[in-house]
């Protein structure tokens, strides 16, 4: 678990070393909006619900630090939780992956 955390970290740290001052501020409006969002999301699950949310984050990260490529069986299950709600059926796995993210840390 911790080798796969620090595999993301090690992807994404590049990403966030060479922001700019202003493409920061950017990046602090966009995750208000969606913790934002997120506090909304968090209110419609049910326990049992947020627990398999919960355990996908490890694989959510390696999702989105893949760009989409590699995907686990638990954030399959996740993806297939969120699904159910009709606002996200359209969404893509990257975002909704993205959200699983914000939602797990937010708690």
């Amino acid at each position: 678990m911790a080798s796969t955390f620090y595999g993301c970290a090690t992807t994404l740290l590049p990403l966030f070393t060479t922001f700019k001052p202003d493409e920061t501020d950017d990046i602090s409006e966009e995750l208000s909006r969606a913790s934002g969002e997120v506090s909304e999301i968090g209110s419609e699950f049910s326990s049992s619900d947020y627990r398999v949310l919960r355990l996908a984050a490890e694989d959510a990260a390696v999702f989105v630090a893949s760009a989409g490529e590699l995907r686990g069986a638990r954030l399959e299950a996740a993806l297939r939780l969120l699904r159910r709600q009709p606002s996200r059926q359209q969404a893509s796995d990257l975002a909704l992956a993205q959200q699983l993210l914000v939602l797990t840390t937010a708690r």
